[in-house]
């Protein structure tokens, strides 16, 4: 029921028809150019690469900062994956992702998004392929950055309304 317009919207893929959505009482329509937005779509996408260069996708080698690395690592749940599955940054993917599990895929997906600190956080179905307890330990951990972030959180789960100010139907 337009969860997905909304979120093109907030994307600046799409013009509204009519109202406008204001971010800070401005109108996104003057000011989405200046909008620092993180985007965490349902299907990840990952390059054959490694989990850094997942992460920080785009940013060359000599500009990855470690520091938001291992935050981001520990915001998005993969430090349990870290410490018991033989997992690393350096540790490769594989072709869309093939070397790791479709959650250990969405997690890094999340953590790319949190490594570049955005202002509004988009996750769209974004935790739909985690169990329950890992699940839980992301949006607690998100609930640390509502106070200095936005989170629009699409979802079709109504366990996880209980994390949010504002529900929209």
């Amino acid at each position: 029921t337009g969860k997905s317009t909304i979120v093109d919207i907030l994307l600046g893929l799409i013009k509204q028809d009519s109202g406008q959505i204001l971010v800070d009482g401005k109108s996104i329509n003057i000011n989405s150019s200046k909008l620092n937005i993180g985007y965490v779509p349902q299907n990840t996408f990952l390059i054959n690469d490694t989990i850094k260069n997942n992460v920080a996708l785009g940013i060359p080698d000599k500009e990855i900062d470690l520091r938001k690395i291992n935050k981001a690592i520990i915001l998005s749940g993969l430090t349990y994956d870290f410490e018991n599955s033989g997992l690393s940054i350096e540790s490769f993917v594989g072709e869309k992702g093939l070397k790791i599990s479709g959650g250990q895929a969405q997690r890094i997906s999340i953590a790319r998004s949190l490594y570049h600190d955005p202002d509004i956080l988009i996750l769209d179905e974004a935790t739909n392929s985690l169990d329950k307890s890992t699940e839980k330990l992301i949006l607690e951990n998100l609930l640390i950055l509502k106070k200095s972030k936005t989170i629009l959180l699409v979802t079709h789960n109504d366990s996880v309304l209980k994390y949010c100010d504002k529900v929209i139907s």
